[in-house]
């Protein structure tokens, strides 16, 4: 088993398309990597990475996928052997992707939103 770590936003389904009788390809096979890095759960707590296990078969077909690949060299997705803190993994690669949602970071120090308590 392999594990695929990730600091995208969302959830990534990958797909494995086959050729069929006719002019369209057909999905022959389906791998979610999983998202929500930036995203608050419903307790409120905003995760920085996150983990999926997949088989090796799945990661050779992951591996194979030139959308997955992209995804590496821009440092939002890393694939190791063993399981690690997702927060530690998290921590050397491309923190936020164009989804993420904004924060005040992402303002001027003169233009930033105001909160409830202000």
């Amino acid at each position: 088993m392999q594990y695929v770590y990730s600091t995208m936003t969302c959830d990534t389904n990958y797909r494995v398309w086959m050729p069929s009788g006719n002019d369209l390809p057909t999905a022959s096979h389906s791998i979610v990597i999983k998202g929500g890095a930036g995203m608050a759960s419903k307790e409120l707590v905003t995760s920085y990475g996150s983990v999926t296990k997949v088989s090796d078969e799945d990661l050779a077909l992951l591996e194979a996928d030139e959308a997955f690949q992209r995804h590496i060299e821009r440092g939002f997705i890393r694939v190791e052997r063993a399981k690690i803190d997702p927060e530690k993994i998290a921590a050397d690669m491309t923190s936020r992707d164009g989804s993420s949602p904004l924060v005040p970071q992402d303002f001027p120090q003169k233009k930033q939103p105001k909160t409830k308590g202000e």
